[in-house]
Formats: C-alpha cells, sequence, structure tokens
C-alpha cells in the first residue's frame, strides 16, 4: 500500500523482489504510474498485489514478509 493517497508516481523493489522470488510468484498487479491510489476503505488488494506459491508455508511465508518489506509502492 502507498503511505499516502495521491497519484502512482514509481514502485521501489520490485525488480529485487522479481530476481529473488521469480519463480514463486504467481502473478502481481502494480497500477501504472500516474493511476490514483485507492482509499483504506476499498481493502488491501485495491492498489498493488501480489498472489504466490511454494511448497513450503513458512518459506512462503518468509517471501511475502520480505515483500511487503521491500516493494515500495510511492505516491505524490
Amino acid at each position: 500500500m502507498p503511505a499516502r493517497d495521491g497519484t502512482i508516481s514509481r514502485y521501489e523493489g520490485v525488480e529485487e523482489v522479481r530476481r529473488d522470488h521469480g519463480e514463486w510468484i504467481i502473478d502481481m498487479h502494480l497500477p501504472a504510474p500516474g493511476k490514483p491510489t485507492q482509499p483504506v476503505e476499498a481493502g488491501c488488494m485495491a492498489n498493488a498485489w501480489a498472489r504466490l506459491r511454494h511448497p513450503d508455508f513458512d518459506t512462503l511465508r518468509s517471501i511475502l514478509d520480505d515483500l511487503g518489506e521491500r516493494i515500495q509502492v510511492r505516491a505524490e
């Protein structure tokens, strides 16, 4: 989720995450820069989201935590 409402200006960390975890990413939705952010009330998947799979739950959870820490949605 972006840190504030506004217009999405860029994403940080996406290429690194794809490099490190790409084989486990099923799909990822990243609205194009220039799109308005959605309000918090729209839910956690209203702006950017990713779906992953991994045979080990603990590893999957670790990868999800890593995505949450490393991918930043920047809005202005």
